[in-house]
């Protein structure tokens, strides 16, 4: 288990922050579908000769280029998943460590106050 050294709430990882920031993720990877989209489109309208080169069409390769651009859409939301997925677990730990933290200083707090009486 990792050590946060957390003493406090306040030290906490801030999932909420995070989440808002992998939403953001997903929502600039619709990008990566409409640039696929055009991609496609551009494939569509020229004819094979005005996309070759040396007599080679570039058609096929502008479909496998947009098949990529739209794959990584789903790179990028995967990406984010984890992200959250990881947040939360290092939230949890934290949490965690949190509770041992302040039952040792009730212990503590306990013991010393045993004492003096």
């Amino acid at each position: 288990m990792a050590y946060y050294g957390i003493t406090s709430r306040a030290e906490l990882i801030d999932v909420a922050t995070i989440a808002t920031g992998c939403s953001q993720l997903e929502v600039a990877s619709e990008k990566f579908i409409k640039c696929a989209e055009l991609v496609e489109t551009a494939a569509s309208i020229c004819d094979a000769s005005a996309l070759s080169v040396e007599k080679t069409t570039m058609q096929p390769q502008l479909q496998a280029d947009a098949e990529f651009i739209r794959s990584l859409q789903n790179i990028v939301k995967n990406f984010a998943i984890a992200i959250r997925s990881a947040s939360s677990q290092v939230l949890a730990a934290q949490e965690s460590e949190l509770a041992i933290y302040l039952e040792e200083q009730r212990k503590k707090a306990e013991t010393s106050a045993n004492n003096n009486n």
